[in-house]
């Protein structure tokens, strides 16, 4: 877990993976520098519970930085990804383990995940592909796979290939789309094993410009692109006027039909969401 001023969350989150079913862990955490409450939170259970081990940066160094360092100084054979935002279900961690285990093929594996928003507030069932071979032929246009619950053979990190520091947004897609060339196994356990929590501040709501025009309009969209329409439709009364036509445009489009659209305006469009996020800036 890599954290960053996020105490408004942060008990829950680390509380979720202390109370695993699974518990033969090491727990690594790097604080970024943050200025809150972060630090005194960790202290505290640290001190309480042994398998914690708490690291700290002087200065912000980023995500990508900060999973790097804990990934080298991980000691167990398989890393799972934690984001200080979000909620472990108790037995996530056996049954990826589990999976892993019984499919000696997969290197990488990722779970299905509820949506929350910043209150806690459960918004859907996030959507995904149910076919593997889907997700991964869409990867460089749409990234399905949820990067928090991200379970990994360290030796994938080690020897294919770590996060790449200038991707401060997007380092997981990058990667997996690197390490896929390599042929690393991936798969999805078939089950809901976390909650995932989409802040409007977030990297994952960055992608789109829903989230810069309210919070409804926001859920609303989001509600329709994993598939839960009827939901998205009681949001209607609250959705800016200025927004209407293309909330209902958005709500009509088939999922196929969106998905030509993404690939298309990646292939074509230098300036896609896809394409901004995964080149590489040299300056940073």
């Amino acid at each position: 877990m890599s954290v960053k001023d996020a105490d408004a969350w942060l008990i829950a989150s680390l509380k979720s993976i202390l109370d695993q079913t699974f518990q033969s862990f090491e727990f690594l955490i790097m604080d970024d520098a943050s200025k809150d409450q972060t630090p005194k939170i960790l202290k505290e259970f640290q001190d309480y519970d042994s398998r914690i081990k708490v690291y700290a940066n002087k200065s912000p160094k980023g995500l990508p930085s900060n999973l790097n360092f804990l990934i080298k100084e991980a000691r167990g054979d398989y890393i799972a990804r934690m984001d200080a935002d979000d909620i472990s279900h108790k037995e996530r961690l056996e049954t990826q383990l589990t999976f892993m285990k019984q499919n000696k093929h997969i290197d990488v594996c990722f779970s299905k995940v509820n949506i929350i928003l910043d209150d806690g507030e459960f918004l859907c069932r996030k959507w995904s592909p149910d076919n593997i071979k889907t997700a991964l032929f869409m990867l460089p246009y749409i990234n399905y796979f949820v990067h928090p619950t991200a379970f990994v053979k360290r030796e994938v990190y080690l020897e294919d290939g770590l996060y790449n520091e200038n991707f401060f947004k997007a380092q997981d897609w990058e990667l997996w789309q690197r390490i896929l060339k390599k042929n690393v196994g991936f798969s999805v356990v078939p089950k809901v094993l976390f909650d995932y929590r989409l802040r409007l501040d977030s990297n994952s709501a960055s992608l789109s410009s829903s989230s810069s025009n309210g919070l409804n309009y926001f859920k609303a969209i989001v509600l329709i692109r994993n598939q839960h329409k009827l939901e998205s439709i009681k949001l209607i009364s609250k959705i800016p006027k200025r927004m209407l036509l293309r909330y209902i445009f958005n709500l009509f489009v088939p999922q196929v039909i969106f998905h030509f659209a993404v690939i298309i305006n990646s292939k074509f469009n230098k300036n896609s969401p896809a394409n901004q996020l995964l080149r590489q800036d040299s300056a940073v």
